[in-house]
């Protein structure tokens, strides 16, 4: 079944570095454009506040520079596209924001630009330009917020522009007066609306002002490179594309061979793709760096055997050994031996797992060990590990860790505390994949399941309006409401996952999982890479342009594809063996897992017989009624 997919609008304007922002660009409608101040960066001459109550949004900024005589310090740009040609007027919502005195710490610099970064000029209206091409904007109303904002002293006169449809620009703000809090931007189409007065700019509608929404986005439907996005079929045709430009650039990098946590985290998905699509291509790569590197993960100078990120690349081996026909013993007996080592030799959790990525990239291996050993020693050293590691790094206020112990107390600048973004998605993926090898009656798995769901709660209620997730995720605005595409893809793969497996509401999260899934396809490329992967880090950091040497973010995106294709699978149409089936271009088709993989359904009553090892034809009456085995027949 395919659904419809909107088209993509973009934009195409091209805007010089003064008015480029990373935040997708809003665009007036109806005659209106409001723009929140924080959803930039606040620069180096504005702070970002959320003390003084009565603000609109997550803050306001406050002037922290007096610098009246000159324009343009520490500049702020606020891109935005006009769809209906006319003269808009300007207003910011502003407050004093020290002392009671009407005419200290109350004004701004306000100019506009174009496209190309040129001033534009005001209508005339006795307009005064303070120096250069920047106007001095002001009000003179102490102890609230207000929407006044004159220009010229003592004859006070608003500020307008005339701008045509289509065209991209940018208000420009700068600081003037120490302490003057800006909250809001506001444009209007004077021939549409009377919010303040056309000439002078004072007497504001405070109360039309106040129930101005924020301008937002257009739609930003995603350019359709290898097929359509809400399809299974096609989906396996975007994971493909993005496995190939990966797997060509394997390269060792950053001092660490191509078994390092970087390029096993690419391999996590590939082996999951594997799995779902069964194309020889996908183990074969992965076998032949096993045997290159006889089945062993890194130790450098026999000194971080212990170390988590050396761990990952175990989990490929032990999915390659079961795969394996003859399972080699050699294929495993470093991954065993170095866990059993650290049995032997422990540590605590928060010692050995002391960053939070480490949950990604070592537990999941404890789990695998369990099943492969059928040892439940292996289960109960995770529990001690995990829950360790949990008391230190989780801040149970926020459902979200701490990269590591020196993130722990340090807050952002809008006062929340500092979480990173991919950080959180190695967590939720750790625990997905931990979950996903934890043997279902383990008497721990519930705690692990009540942590997820925490998280995912406060992950969907973070999600940016665009579906992605910023690279710090409780400041957002700090990079401009940028998308990271790493977290972004470890938080679709676990709140996919989540729905998939009965654990989260499809009809709370479906949203949520779709946007985000949407959001990550604008970032993949014609050629297969992703664009806007945040580089090796351990805190937020704005993106660079770079698309190589982050295969990890690769991985990532391949993992949350394949939970879409479990997502977007058609509704069961009924039910073989105990298995849900699925209706594909009239023809039924029944998952079933590791049992016997994807099996077309018919309506002719076979078992599988464990006596003969294979498949037998019986009367449908007996089929129904075989007990140990399996009735291959489809019942309504």
């Amino acid at each position: 079944m395919t659904k419809a997919l909107p088209k993509k609008i973009l934009l195409a304007a091209a805007l010089c570095a003064t008015v480029l922002a990373s935040a997708q660009t809003p665009i007036e409608s109806e005659g209106l454009l409001v723009i929140e101040v924080e959803s930039i960066d606040s620069g180096s001459r504005f702070t970002l506040e959320s003390s003084v109550a009565g603000y609109k949004g997550t803050g306001y900024f406050r002037g922290n520079a007096n610098m009246f005589n000159i324009g343009g310090v520490g500049k702020l740009a606020y891109p935005f596209e006009i769809a209906n040609s006319s003269t808009y007027q300007f207003a910011f919502r502003s407050r004093i924001g020290e002392g009671t005195s009407n005419t200290d710490s109350n004004d701004t610099f306000i100019r506009l630009v174009d496209s190309e970064g040129n001033p534009v000029i005001p209508v005339a209206n006795q307009n005064v330009t303070t120096t250069g091409s920047w106007y001095k904007v002001y009000m003179n109303h102490a102890g609230d917020w207000s929407h006044q904002a004159s220009n010229k002293d003592n004859d006070p006169h608003s500020l307008s522009w005339v701008l045509e449809a289509g065209n991209m620009y940018a208000l420009e703000m700068s600081v003037r007066s120490k302490n003057h809090l800006v909250d809001r931007l506001i444009l209007w189409d004077i021939n549409q609306y009377n919010l303040a007065n056309k000439l002078t700019g004072k007497q504001p509608n405070e109360a039309a002002f106040d129930k101005l929404t924020v301008s937002v986005p257009p739609p930003r439907d995603n350019v359709i490179h290898f097929g359509d996005i809400t399809v299974p079929d096609e989906i396996y045709i975007i994971l493909d594309a993005v496995y190939e430009w990966q797997a060509a650039r394997l390269e060792p990098h950053n001092n660490q061979s191509i078994i390092g946590w970087k390029h096993a985290a690419f391999y996590t998905g590939v082996m999951d793709l594997f799995h779902k699509a069964g194309n020889q291509k996908y183990v074969d790569l992965l076998s032949n760096i096993s045997v290159d590197h006889n089945w062993t993960m890194l130790e450098v100078n026999q000194a971080l055997w212990r170390h988590a990120d050396n761990h990952l690349m175990g989990e490929t081996y032990i999915n390659l050994h079961i795969e394996d026909g003859e399972q080699d013993p050699v294929q495993v007996a470093h991954v065993n031996s170095i866990f059993n080592r650290m049995i032997a030799e422990p540590w605590e959790g928060r010692r050995l797992y002391k960053w939070c990525d480490a949950l990604f990239m070592s537990p999941p291996v404890w789990a695998q060990l369990a099943s492969l050993n059928n040892d439940d020693k292996y289960l109960q050293e995770l529990d001690e590990l995990w829950w360790d590691a949990t008391d230190f790094l989780y801040n149970t206020e926020w459902n979200l860790y701490y990269r590591d112990g020196s993130y722990i107390g340090d807050v952002e600048a809008n006062g929340n505390p500092v979480f990173w973004s991919r950080g959180n998605g190695w967590v939720i993926g750790g625990l997905v994949r931990v979950l996903n090898y934890m043997r279902e009656d383990w008497t721990g798995r519930q705690q692990y399941i009540d942590l997820f769901v925490d998280m995912a709660k406060r992950i969907k209620d973070i999600q940016m309006a665009s579906g992605g997730w910023a690279s710090s995720l409780v400041y957002p605005e700090r990079f401009g409401f940028e998308t990271e595409v790493s977290g972004t893809s470890f938080f679709v793969y676990g709140l996919a996952w989540g729905i998939n497996n009965g654990i989260l509401d499809k009809a709370v999260y479906g949203p949520v999982v779709e946007k985000g899934w949407l959001e990550m396809n604008y970032n993949l490329n014609a050629d297969g890479s992703i664009s806007n992967i945040q580089t090796v880090g351990k805190e937020p950091q704005p993106n660079d342009d770079q698309v190589a040497k982050r295969e990890y973010g690769y991985g990532a995106f391949i993992l949350a594809g394949l939970e879409m294709i479990d997502y977007y699978g058609d509704e069961a149409v009924g039910e073989w063996a105990g298995f849900p089936v699925y209706d594909q271009d009239g023809q039924n088709w029944s998952d079933t897992d590791s049992f016997m993989g994807w099996l077309e359904v018919t309506a002719s009553p076979y078992v599988y017989s464990q006596a003969v090892d294979g498949w037998i034809f019986i009367n449908e009456e007996d089929a129904a009624q075989t007990n140990g085995s399996w009735a291959y027949f489809f019942k309504d």
